[in-house]
């Protein structure tokens, strides 16, 4: 059984997905935050001199207005292929602009087909 998700003390900006993203602390006191993106979690003490500067971080609960996946404490933000803009856009069937028909069936060798090219080697 999964372990329930520390409680959000704060949100950040995520760099990653520019959407609002749920700051956590773990055991050990590191700064994290759970975004579309995933549990980001900076190791290092830039990361997370980063993240006390960019995180706005709760004195007295969540402010009014804070998505309630965060508010909340889910463990991660709702499927991001619910969101606007995120639906994929249909194939088309066939090619809109198929290429020209080759007039000539034999055109000249050009440099590319030179086989004395040391490129040739290669398979170039």
């Amino acid at each position: 059984m999964a372990r329930k998700p520390n409680a959000s003390i704060g949100t950040v900006s995520c760099p990653i997905t520019g959407e609002l993203a749920a700051v956590r602390k773990e055991r050990g006191g590191r700064l994290y935050y759970v975004s579309a993106a995933g549990k980001i979690t900076p190791y290092t003490e830039v990361g997370q001199r980063w993240m006390l500067e960019h995180a706005t971080l709760w004195t007295a609960g969540p402010p009014v207005g804070t998505p309630d996946w965060i508010a909340d404490n889910r463990p991660s933000p709702p499927n991001p292929s619910n969101r606007v803009g995120s639906t994929p856009q249909p194939v088309p069937e066939t090619d809109p602009d198929p290429p020209a028909p080759n007039p000539d069936p034999d055109p000249e060798p050009t440099r590319d087909d030179d086989d004395d090219s040391p490129m040739s080697v290669f398979g170039f």
